[in-house]
This record gives structure tokens, sequence and C-alpha cells, in this order.
């Protein structure tokens, strides 16, 4: 027996987000130095990639760090990532920022992919107070809640059409009939590697509430912990809208 690799020859992201929290918790500019910060962008957080988280740590501790560190660079930086991503949702017939890299969006943990677009959202609405930026995280909060090409929520125990029938061993072994409530879905993505019986091959509707779609329909913590940040954001920030 053996299960999918986890393969990610590229460290150099990692050494990023290693130099920022070192940088941050002690002070020494070194770290800064370190690293060819002024020659590298943003992105969007995976599990194979968190240069990301770099510059969200950065920009959070921003007020204590010294005058080394280019605070000017980190505010352009996140800004910038927030602009690519408001671009597409203000381009999306869905109003979502699914689509901003074309149909690659839709991949395997699709779900947990629009929830990582939303924590950068969220950052540069934090830098900026421009509620667009927050807009458009929280109508993404609605794609994951049953605002989509779908119509499913894709949070099990949430919305008026749920996941019943998720890839998840737990869910399916007790004798409840409902499955663990609270647990985001992976979503629509139409490489369909189960071969199970789709419904449709678009990338947005390539979706099975079905055992059978480990492809579309597990679970996993990296895709839960976007959409637990998400959720708290809005909540946190509910006041600010346009």
């Amino acid at each position: 027996m053996n299960t999918g690799a986890y393969g990610d020859r590229n460290l150099e992201d990692e050494f990023d987000w290693a130099a920022a929290e070192l940088l941050i918790s002690t002070g020494n500019e070194e770290y800064w130095l370190a690293r060819s910060f002024d020659e590298i962008d943003v992105g969007v957080p995976s599990w194979s990639y968190v240069r990301p988280l770099a510059w969200v740590s950065l920009a959070h501790h921003m007020d204590n760090l010294s005058a080394t560190a280019d605070k000017q660079l980190i505010s352009q930086r996140i800004l910038e990532q927030g602009d690519a991503l408001l671009e597409e949702y203000e381009r999306s017939a869905y109003r979502v920022t699914m689509g901003h890299y074309g149909n690659s969006d839709f991949v395997w943990g699709s779900s947990g992919v629009i929830g990582n677009h939303s924590l950068m959202l969220i950052q540069a609405f934090r830098l900026s107070g421009d509620v667009l930026y927050l807009d458009a995280a929280r109508a993404n909060l609605d794609y994951i809640l049953g605002r989509n090409a779908t119509g499913y929520s894709f949070v099990t125990g949430h919305g008026s059409k749920t996941p019943m029938f998720p890839h998840h061993r737990q869910s399916a072994a007790d004798d409840n009939v409902d499955p663990v409530p609270g647990f985001v879905v992976g979503g629509p993505q139409p490489g369909q590697q189960d071969n199970c019986d789709y419904p449709s091959d678009l990338p947005a509707k390539t979706y099975l509430d079905h055992w059978c779609s480990y492809s579309t329909n597990e679970v996993a913590i990296n895709w839960n912990a976007p959409l637990v940040y998400l959720t708290g954001a809005v909540e946190y920030f509910r006041g600010a809208s346009n």
C-alpha cells in the first residue's frame, strides 16, 4: 500500500519564510539581508509554496521591524498581490477570484485555493483599509458556502445543499447519517483522477458528492485552515463594508 507523494524540490520559499520569522523574533537584521526580498514577489500560499507567509508575517509585525527592513516594499508586495486577485474578482461573472491563473485555480483542493486567495485579500485590506479587498474576500466565502456553479456548499453541515458523502473515513464509518460537520471538501477540479461518474467536465462544475470522489470530495487540514482564518476575519471586520 502506498499514498500520494508531496514532492517539493524548491526550498527557496521555505528559506524566505524562515528568514522572515527569525528577523521578527530576534531583531537580527542579517536575516533580512540574507534573502533578496527586493527581488521576489508574493503569490498565494499552498502546501508547496510558503513564501507568501513570509510577507504576511512581515506585514503583521511591520511596526516592530528595524529600518533595514523595507516597509514600503512589504506593503507594496502585499497590495500588488491583492490587486491581482481583485482584478480577477471584478472580471468574474461569479464575483470570485477563481480563474486568476486560468483554469489552473481549479486544481485538487480548489476550495483551499480560494481560501488562500482570501487570506491574501485580507492582508491587503488590513494594510490599506480599502474595503474592496474585504468585499472580495467575503464574496469568496460566499462561493465556498454555496454561491458557485455547482450549487453546493463545500462545507459539511453548513448550507441548504451540503456534502453528505465526503471521502472521509470517520464520517463513513460511524452510524450517523450526516458527516462530521465543519469540514471543507476539495471542491471542483477537472482532473477526475478517481474515474468517478461526474456530471460535468467544466472546471468549475466538475464536483461529485460521493465517497468515490477523492479528487473533489475528500477533506484536508490545509484546506480548512484558510477557511477558519477567512471566517474569523469576516466576523472580526463585520462592520467594514461598502
